[in-house]
């Protein structure tokens, strides 16, 4: 289970005791998931070159990474790749419906919570300082139809709580 944020200004692997007090991936972990996080390019700490090469490609660079976090697990024997899911929430959520749709051979399944869906609808400075937004004609950068509805018995959009 792939456990994401993936947004620009966050970091959530350190050498920390953060991650222990991560309930749902402690919880998951505990029914004999593997739970991955992966701070994918965009995220913070890693110099302004990592962290910016988000900026015109959201929605396709972190799901790079992610998938590549997935890989280094598989070849590792820690993770069954016909058997991989992704869940996450805001930024989160819509990497996560962005990962099935961009890498549905990959992610089997997701959970969206709380996921942006349309970002011309979104916080206008974060939008425009991350993806140069607003912009014509389309506000969608990927080459499928992922920010209209996904139709799929492996796919769910959460606004709430998880359990």
């Amino acid at each position: 289970m792939v456990a994401v944020y993936g947004g620009p200004h966050v970091q959530r692997v350190s050498s920390s005791w953060a991650q222990a007090v991560d309930m749902r991936a402690q919880f998951l972990r505990a029914q004999g998931f593997l739970v991955l996080k992966c701070d994918n390019r965009g995220s913070s700490r890693r110099g302004l070159a990592f962290e910016a090469s988000l900026k015109g490609a959201m929605g396709s660079t972190e799901v790079d990474d992610q998938v590549d976090a997935l890989r280094w697990a598989v070849a590792a024997g820690l993770a069954d790749p016909k058997a991989v899911g992704i869940y996450g929430w805001s930024y989160g959520g819509y990497l996560s419906a962005m990962s099935l749709c961009r890498a549905p051979g990959v992610f089997h399944a997701a959970v969206a919570g709380a996921p942006v869906t349309s970002w011309d609808g979104y916080d206008t400075h974060y939008s425009k300082s991350w993806d140069e937004l607003p912009r014509s004609p389309s506000i969608c950068t990927c080459s499928q139809p992922c920010c209209g509805p996904i139709v799929s018995n492996s796919f769910l959009t959460r606004v709430g709580s998880f359990f």
